[in-house]
């Protein structure tokens, strides 16, 4: 995807809520970032904030984990509400 798409859809979801430094997810939602191509897709989950930089995107997630990744990685992005059954998972596709 396209930096102005990302930020657009980031600006749109009902979970996110711009900040300061870039977007925060809301308590009570899911953000979810795909990457790869549809069908053979790494899923980042957990996510807890985002912040669009010059060229990439970072990604703050559970367990201090953070991600550098490249706009062109990113292919879709999943905003849910959290349904209390949480499974962390890395795969193939979509639910």
């Amino acid at each position: 995807m396209e930096r102005e798409t990302i930020l657009t859809i980031l600006q749109s979801a009902r979970g996110c809520q711009k900040d300061h430094a870039g977007f925060k997810v809301k308590e009570g939602h899911q953000i979810e970032l795909y990457l790869g191509k549809p069908g053979n897709a790494m899923v980042i989950g957990d996510v807890l904030s985002i912040v669009l930089r010059d060229g990439y995107l970072e990604i703050s997630a559970k367990n201090d984990a953070l991600f550098y990744v490249g706009y062109d990685a990113v292919h879709a992005i999943s905003d849910k509400l959290n349904s209390g059954s949480r499974s962390s998972r890395s795969g193939v596709g979509f639910d």
